[in-house]
């Protein structure tokens, strides 16, 4: 089923009657108007307390798998699960928040779809969770960053490398601004220390592979694998958090035994598990 911004409110409230009732994910078109399309399945009811989490996709572009993923953990949970689908024409670099025009960005994109959405099925404005794999854990730890106001935890699965909490690097290897660039806005340096996250990798994501970006910079500060990146990333933010007195904390699970494998990832138990009580604990 599709949602159109720009259908007459009616015909989609008819259309989201039928699919809350067998809760059932739906598809959601913003782009015409600045914003990113989302899959979206909602729960079998919405009140005062229902919340967003936002599930986000890696460079496969498969949005039905995030959903999929985190269905039980929604359904249990009562909340609205939206994934945003950042297709490769539209938004090529959305892990750095980017698009395939400069001057679009994916992080303001999907903001609108969120305001949408919220107005549509009159969802509080509040924080939401997110959960991102790979392309998306970056996606999903960047746009906590430049917007911690609307963040309040982060599960980032697999990344391939991370935006470290260092003013002496332009963002997205760091958090300066690129003086030779408008494209981002200055990072507030102490928004961002009071966000919970958990930082998930597979002992086996050790291959170097094609996607794994190799550039000299993101070797020497953060290491060649997934697996140092996620550790060194995880003692980075700790320290800068700790220095800071945020109220944010960083926690590192290794899954044992998975590669670098979302189908792995998700149908491991203990993962699975993990998710139930990082999410349960809001």
């Amino acid at each position: 089923m599709k949602l159109n911004m720009n259908t007459p409110l009616s015909n989609n409230l008819t259309i989201l009657n039928r699919t809350m009732k067998h809760r059932k994910p739906f598809f959601v078109e913003v782009s015409s108007a600045g914003g990113v399309d989302c899959v979206v399945k909602m729960p079998g009811s919405v009140n005062a307390n229902t919340k967003i989490c936002v599930a986000v996709h890696g460079i496969f572009r498969s949005p039905f798998q995030q959903v999929a993923l985190l269905a039980e953990v929604a359904e249990k949970r009562n909340f609205v699960l939206v994934a945003p689908f950042f297709d490769k024409k539209t938004w090529r670099g959305y892990q750095q928040l980017k698009s395939s025009k400069k001057k679009n960005r994916a992080d303001r994109a999907l903001m609108r779809s969120l305001h949408y959405i919220e107005n549509l099925f009159s969802i509080p404005s509040q924080k939401i969770w997110m959960h991102g794999y790979s392309g998306g854990a970056q996606f999903a730890h960047r746009f906590a960053i430049l917007h911690p106001d609307k963040v309040e935890a982060v599960v980032l699965g697999a990344a391939g490398w991370y935006t470290f909490p260092c003013y002496s690097t332009d963002f997205p290897l760091g958090l300066r601004k690129d003086q030779n660039k408008t494209f981002f806005d200055v990072i507030d340096p102490f928004g961002f220390i009071n966000i919970k996250y958990l930082v998930a990798i597979g002992s086996y994501d050790t291959v170097i592979d094609h996607s794994l970006n190799q550039s000299p910079a993101i070797v020497a500060s953060q290491g060649k694998t997934r697996v140092e990146r996620a550790q060194n990333w995880v003692n980075a933010m700790r320290s800068y958090i700790s220095e800071n007195e945020g109220l944010g904390s960083v926690e590192l699970f290794v899954v044992e035994g998975v590669e670098h494998s979302f189908q792995q990832l998700a149908s491991n138990p203990i993962y699975r598990n993990k998710l139930h009580s990082f999410f349960g604990g809001f």
